[in-house]
């Protein structure tokens, strides 16, 4: 039988080649390309990383200096076969000295930055691990555009006149987005929060945070129709307890098991949530204050 064109299956019957017979140099050659292009594919690949590396650096650093941050990166990572930018240890600063009083410094101990060719920002995820700016901090943040965030270890501060400590102690919130307002402005589904602790502090001033709860309304009924507040379809926020302390003396805060949870539904104005959180919220801390005891 002649051998097939594309292939030969080995006969062990068959006797042993003459030693005389010239080898075919193909199998080398074969080897040797083939070990090449595995070598020329590694050098690419490095040199890639090398510059993209570079680029993503200088490239970022220029875009955060012309939003007024002087920022520097600790490390940057490249995945070609993940299409992830990672970036460690990255902190900056507001050069303006009104933002910086406002957010202090911005610090992230790493970055994940997944990409999309299907995106005009070309960001399909965002992952962030431990950030801090002067607001607040969080353990972790994924970032889906148009689809969803959610975080874990959310902290909001008190102003710096009532402290500066944590005021919202988040262990997770969920956000879904959904389809767009007509106006543009942006709209989502489902909002959960769940709140571990609220922390109310009264100033040495004698003032508590929450005797500014009136002029916060006054600003939400101002701000609840424009198209720069985000649009709430089903917002659920679960408190679990409320602490309270008096700045001027050295006491330690006291704290109020609550379990309650605040709801705003309204298909109508899905803008109108505000008013109507701050109302329960203002309903739910009055009554952990009189079994304070303040």
């Amino acid at each position: 039988m002649s051998p097939s064109t594309t292939g030969r299956y080995c006969d062990m019957s068959e006797p042993f080649p003459k030693q005389n017979v010239e080898k075919s140099p193909w199998p080398r050659r074969l080897a040797m390309g083939c070990g090449g292009v595995v070598l020329v594919a590694f050098a690419v690949i490095i040199v890639s990383n090398i510059l993209i590396k570079k680029y993503v650096t200088n490239r970022l650093e220029k875009e955060l200096a012309s939003k007024g941050l002087q920022a520097e990166i600790g490390g940057v990572d490249y995945s070609i076969l993940n299409k992830e930018i990672i970036i460690k240890d990255f902190s900056a600063v507001h050069m303006a000295p009104d933002d910086y009083e406002e957010f202090g410094n911005i610090k992230l101990d790493r970055g994940t930055v997944t990409l999309s060719s299907q995106r005009e920002d070309g960001i399909a995820k965002l992952h962030l691990e431990r950030a801090k700016i002067k607001l607040g901090s969080v353990d972790t943040l994924n970032y889906i555009p148009d689809v969803s965030i959610e975080a874990k270890g959310l902290k909001f501060n008190n102003p710096v006149d009532f402290g500066s400590g944590p005021l919202l102690e988040v262990k997770e919130i969920k956000v879904d987005y959904t389809n767009s307002m007509a106006d543009g402005g942006v709209r989502f589904g489902k909002m959960r929060m769940d709140i571990q602790r609220i922390n109310i502090v009264r100033n040495k001033k004698g003032l508590w945070l929450t005797d500014l709860m009136g002029e916060a309304q006054k600003k939400v009924k101002i701000i609840q129709n424009s198209k720069d507040t985000p649009a709430i379809d089903d917002l659920k926020i679960t408190i679990a307890e409320i602490s309270f302390q008096d700045l001027a003396d050295n006491d330690p805060p006291i704290v109020v098991m609550v379990g309650k949870v605040i709801t705003a539904k309204d298909p109508k104005n899905p803008r109108a949530y505000g008013l109507s959180v701050i109302l329960q919220f203002a309903g739910i801390v009055y009554e952990a204050k009189k079994k304070s005891g303040f």
